[in-house]
């Protein structure tokens, strides 16, 4: 009879314990719920970082956030169709472009709101991002060939004469005519007359690696010697360097003219071979036709 109640007892056990391998419907709905609520979350986060540097489109509202830890997430993301990048400062931008390269400007790494992103994808980016950093970017500079951009103070254009150190070259880059002198053939006759008048009279001169890109440091034009002073062209430019002691390379340009470097010069021949997009704000002491 003990035997018989303890079998009872366990079959009663059995029927009583949950199976491992059930899943209630109502549990699976709770979870369920829950996932598509924390993907609704994360997305809508995400939405409102792009839109802290992008705009929608289709309203006039964007969310105005200051430069912060937002452009960590949205400033390398590819731009959606649907947006577009918000220039808050639109009212600022002098007309001129910096289309040739700017010396002084520093990468925008160097800046400590924006040191985590590595790669700034387009020119549209990097202005919205010197406008975001307020005064502490006056001038910017997108260099497409390697995806770089650089910020910084106000920069002088060309021949302009504000109170800056900042440059840049005011014409787009182009190939140019000119090379290094290698050597040069002297008579003895011309070497003697050298030594005594300490002027070069070296009438042929052995060229040596071309320089195709613009180099920077050589001074001002070379003009011809007598009146009316004219452009030296590419041959006139190349015999003035060999004839001028101490000139190590040369350049010419028709629209630009002739450029010349001595060894005690310090020059840099740009490497760069791509193209720049850039632009300067107009601030007080330094806004051109807007003043």
């Amino acid at each position: 009879m003990r035997k018989g109640t303890q079998s009872y007892e366990k079959d009663e056990k059995k029927k009583s314990k949950p199976s491992s391998s059930s899943f209630s419907p109502y549990v699976l709905v709770v979870l369920i719920v829950l996932a598509i609520g924390g993907y609704a979350a994360y997305n809508s986060n995400e939405s409102k970082s792009l839109l802290r540097l992008y705009g929608d489109k289709s309203s006039n509202n964007t969310e105005q956030i200051p430069l912060g830890s937002f452009m960590k997430q949205s400033i390398t993301s590819k731009t959606p169709e649907s947006q577009v990048v918000v220039d808050d400062c639109s009212a600022q931008w002098r007309p001129d472009k910096l289309i040739g390269r700017c010396f002084g400007l520093k990468a925008h790494t160097e800046f400590a709101e924006m040191k985590d992103i590595p790669v700034i994808a387009s020119a549209e980016e990097c202005k919205a991002m010197c406008c975001r950093l307020g005064d502490k970017c006056v001038s910017w500079q997108y260099w497409s060939g390697t995806s770089t951009c650089k910020m910084g103070d106000a920069v002088r254009l060309g021949d302009e004469s504000a109170g800056t150190p900042l440059w840049c070259e005011p014409n787009p880059p182009v190939t140019w005519n000119g090379y290094k002198i290698k050597s040069r053939i002297q008579s003895e006759r011309e070497r003697e007359r050298e030594r005594e008048t300490n002027e070069a009279s070296a009438k042929e001169c052995t060229i040596g690696d071309k320089l195709p890109t613009q180099c920077f440091g050589m001074g001002p034009e070379r003009k011809g010697t007598s009146p009316p002073y004219d452009r030296l062209n590419t041959e006139a430019c190349a015999a003035a360097c060999c004839k001028a002691k101490g000139c190590v390379m040369w350049q010419e340009l028709p629209n630009r003219g002739c450029f010349f470097s001595d060894d005690n010069q310090e020059h840099y021949c740009d490497e760069y071979l791509g193209t720049f997009d850039g632009g300067r704000k107009c601030v007080k002491g330094f806004c051109g036709e807007k003043e």
